[in-house]
């Protein structure tokens, strides 16, 4: 089964996509019951979606369960146009490198350049065949995630509430209109 969804249009601001303002979003998910009952993976809750120049980060928010106990692989894609294509990116942008970043994004968030960015994560489910010994891809999920990247990072959000680990509150300030 392949489900999905597609709305016009892109926010007109953001900074890899060209001409988002006339790019719809397409996202889908894929599952496949062949070898049995079988549900597809589920993000976690809201992803981490504010950066800020030069401040090295992880994929906050970017991780999924899967109730069957399958295992889960993680790509960086493309984002989809409303016919399911691949958009065009800004020159010097891609899928596996959304914005400007101080090393390459599966590495980490490290961004040097202030913007609005499209990020797309599918969230792959594999499970082991006995019979043939491989692992097969039965189901995904794509989440689609605009980052926004600031030029200065605020003192007034670093907590050490998790065991004295500097985190940041990403959640202050953002205003989203989708």
């Amino acid at each position: 089964y392949s489900f999905s969804y597609q709305q016009c249009c892109r926010d007109s601001t953001i900074d890899n996509i060209v001409q988002p303002e006339n790019t719809a979003f397409f996202l889908r998910a894929k599952l496949n019951n062949t070898l049995g009952p079988n549900t597809s993976p589920e993000f976690f809750g809201l992803p981490r979606f504010k950066f800020y120049n030069n401040i090295v980060s992880h994929h906050n928010g970017m991780a999924a369960f899967e109730p069957d106990g399958d295992s889960i692989w993680y790509k960086i894609i493309s984002a989809k146009d409303s016919a399911g294509k691949n958009v065009t990116y800004a020159s010097g942008y891609s899928a596996t490198q959304p914005f400007p970043s101080q090393f390459p994004f599966q590495q980490g968030i490290s961004p040097t350049q202030p913007g609005k960015y499209t990020v797309v994560i599918e969230a792959a489910e594999h499970r082991f065949d006995t019979l043939f010994a491989i692992w097969p891809e039965i189901g995904n999920t794509v989440r689609e995630i605009t980052f926004f990247v600031e030029d200065t990072f605020p003192g007034n959000v670093v907590s050490t509430a998790f065991g004295g680990v500097a985190t940041i509150d990403t959640i202050r300030n953002v205003h989203c209109n989708d």
